[in-house]
């Protein structure tokens, strides 16, 4: 079993043949090297001698991830092989596995080590899998397991009969067994969307084809079946997903509260310099959001614009304001929660706002880290400017979108 190169110096897979009766499908092992060096392992596959020397060559491995309820097949066996990695396994999957109780459960840790290289988005509404998205953020590239597959035309026989029957044949979809499994639609659909925001350059599944190209549209056309992706309603105030499994953030969108000001200060500064480093140089990051707190001049602006913000299990884990006259303000999602939906939550409450105000459009200044995530929801530009923060200059947008009251 070979590892070959998905993005140098990143990101590796390894694929093995796995047979169920009759048919004959790949399996695939995902492993990005982060920026410590350590080695983070997805849907492992047998280590066999010549693969764990392959592992090796490229640094230790540091975490080993069963994604989800259905690939834990060689995931014992990988740790035995690197006994020195931490192993996390998919919630619910203890009950299914009781010999892996002991192992950490992925959504568990408070600050995982992998980020912010690594974003990590649980796919809500489809108890079967429980499965977790990973966003690797440097490259652009999504890791999904079960949730969607794309078989090539090299697969012949029973195998390309299923593929067709499954509708997953030559294209990136969700086959029609996993569709029928979906028990909340509701809340898969959030998770999609967090899933659509990140624009993908790259989408890698667990069996057969990896996405290369026009990987975003790819993706919206596998959920083009899902009601209202894109359309989503505001999620209401004090809302949490019902049906969310142990060790699952729930994700609430409610009123700012008099005194939480300094927690929203640091929202504002990790999304600074843990999600806009990648477009804005240190220097500028420091003018934009110093490490000293004016307290008096950031308590008055947060109490003046009153802006919605997002928990998730409890902590806050971001903010947004809309302005009578529909200038959003302030929008930043900590470090610790991009990539969980987060954003979109608060846009849509955003938009609700918006339409209970008589409003008939949106407009903001966004970053250039922050302008992809609002064409996804309809904005355009404007004009591209240089302001001025702190006497340095910064790159950012006027941006706009007109609300249609059948959106």
């Amino acid at each position: 079993m070979a590892l070959n190169v998905l993005v140098p110096g990143q990101i590796w897979h390894a694929q093995q043949a796995l047979r169920f009766g009759p048919f004959a499908i790949t399996t695939r092992m995902t492993v990005v090297r982060l920026c410590d060096g350590r080695l983070w392992v997805h849907s492992p596959i047998a280590p066999t001698p010549d693969l764990v020397a392959a592992l090796d060559a490229i640094g230790p491995v540091g975490f080993v991830v069963a994604p989800n309820k259905a690939h834990h097949l060689f995931f014992l066996p990988f740790m035995q092989a690197f006994p020195a990695a931490s192993g996390l396994i998919a919630p619910g999957l203890a009950r299914k596995r009781p010999d892996l109780a002991g192992f950490e459960v992925i959504g568990a840790m408070d600050a995982p080590p992998w980020r912010p290289e690594l974003h990590q988005i649980f796919i809500d509404g489809l108890p079967i899998l429980h499965e977790t998205a990973w966003f690797h953020a440097p490259s652009g590239t999504l890791i999904l397991t079960d949730l969607l597959c794309c078989f090539g035309p090299d697969n012949r026989g029973l195998g390309g009969l299923a593929a067709r029957l499954l509708g997953v044949y030559d294209r990136l979809g969700m086959s029609r067994t996993i569709r029928v499994l979906v028990r909340d639609k509701a809340a898969l659909a959030n998770s999609v969307d967090a899933l659509l925001a990140l624009e993908p350059r790259r989408i890698v599944v667990a069996h057969d084809q990896v996405i290369e190209t026009d990987a975003a549209h790819k993706l919206a056309q596998a959920f083009a079946w899902l009601p209202g992706i894109g359309m989503r309603q505001a999620v209401p105030a004090a809302t949490r997903h019902q049906e969310s499994p142990p060790d699952v953030p729930a994700l609430v969108v409610r009123e700012f509260r008099d005194g939480e000001e300094h927690l929203l200060w640091q929202v504002m500064h990790s999304s600074v310099h843990e999600i806009a480093r990648a477009h804005y140089a240190p220097e500028q990051l420091a003018a934009w959001a110093p490490d000293t707190w004016h307290e008096e001049a950031w308590c008055a602006l947060m109490r003046s614009n009153r802006p919605f913000v997002a928990e998730v299990d409890g902590r806050v884990a971001g903010y947004a304001d809309v302005q009578a006259d529909g200038y959003i303000d302030q929008f930043f999602v900590s470090g610790h929660a991009a990539g969980r939906g987060v954003g979109s939550a608060l846009m849509r409450r955003i938009e609700e706002r918006a339409r209970s105000l008589g409003l008939d459009r949106l407009r903001s200044n966004v970053s250039l880290t922050a302008q992809p995530f609002f064409r996804r929801f309809g904005f355009e530009i404007e004009a591209e400017q240089v302001v001025e923060v702190r006497g340095v200059a910064l790159r950012n947008a006027s941006m706009r979108k007109v609300l249609n009251t059948g959106d």
